[in-house]
């Protein structure tokens, strides 16, 4: 899942909580111009964000099949896991899902 995900990430070297942001929009054209504004910024404020586009959607490999599919699930919590494991994890993570 590595090329369908990016960060922003603050400028200090302490340990940060992470605000992931998990959608089907693809984060590449169809968000872009409003992740560019808002990540920026909530980074600025102590935050890594995380943005990631569901399997099969935008940039991310595989089959889109279903909201909420045991897929999907099973790769948020592998982002998750990926992120708490690595450095800059701070142990505290805010999830965002949803569809419109």
């Amino acid at each position: 899942m590595g090329s369908c995900i990016f960060f922003f990430i603050p400028q200090s070297p302490r340990r940060h909580p992470c605000v992931l942001e998990y959608l089907p929009y693809r984060k590449s054209d169809y968000t872009s111009a409003r992740d560019h504004l808002r990540h920026p910024w909530t980074a600025s404020h102590g935050f890594v964000v995380c943005r990631a586009d569901l399997r099969g959607t935008g940039d991310s490999a595989g089959v889109y099949r279903d909201e909420y599919d045991e897929q999907e699930l099973r790769d948020g919590c592998e982002i998750i896991g990926t992120f708490l494991r690595g450095e800059g994890g701070g142990g505290r993570f805010f999830f965002s899902i949803y569809y419109s």
